[in-house]
């Protein structure tokens, strides 16, 4: 495949039909975490109520075919935004909590990622990025970067001045890309039985 020309990333906000192709990207770029593990579908719902969400909001980055090659999502209050979600949405949430019934441990993890922000301490900003995930054909396309860009251009625009992301403890090219951008290690909290880093950024 030819290597992509870096000045045909384009960035903007996403389309609710492309939802779609961010699960995927997650799904393919973060396996190991439990939203991964419920599913496109669900993710699918998910990503578009978010993006819907006068709380949350998500950036796709597309090659020169307009075809979605990357995402970000952010959010000023994720307690909010799940809180709406799962009122606005909770019917069609519902039918998957009934797919998950017999599988304990997995709803267990489903609920723990939603009510984890109780765990944070309370000096840690609300505002968070959630995902980020690039095509690893596209990396070197400045797609990573503009990404980065419009998630703090959005986060500034609505007043936010601190924001975190966490972040497998174990993952060492996941952490090394958030201290490399400019993001501090402010707390280790344990999710889903593992250790994670909570990295903390100041917004110009």
């Amino acid at each position: 495949m030819t290597a992509p020309d870096p000045t045909r990333a384009q960035i903007r906000r996403m389309k609710p039909d492309e939802a779609a192709a961010v699960a995927r990207y997650h799904a393919e770029g973060i396996p190991s975490g439990v939203l991964a593990e419920l599913g496109v579908d669900f993710m699918t719902d998910l990503y578009r109520a978010i993006d819907k969400s006068p709380y949350g909001f998500v950036f796709v980055a597309l090659d020169s075919s307009e075809t979605v090659r990357g995402f970000v999502c952010g959010t000023t209050r994720l307690g909010a935004v799940m809180r709406g979600v799962l009122l606005r949405r909770g019917w069609k949430f519902a039918g998957y909590l009934r797919r998950w019934a017999f599988s304990g441990g997995l709803l267990g993890r489903a609920f723990e990622a939603v009510f984890y922000p109780s765990k944070m301490k309370a000096d840690l900003p609300e505002a968070e990025l959630l995902s980020v995930v690039v095509d690893s054909e596209f990396r070197g396309s400045g797609a990573a970067g503009g990404l980065m860009d419009a998630l703090m251009g959005e986060f500034r625009a609505r007043g936010v001045r601190q924001v975190k992301v966490m972040v497998g403890a174990r993952l060492d090219r996941a952490n090394a890309y958030y201290v490399k951008h400019g993001f501090r290690l402010a707390a280790q909290i344990s999710t889903h039985g593992q250790p994670a880093n909570v990295y903390v950024t100041d917004i110009a």
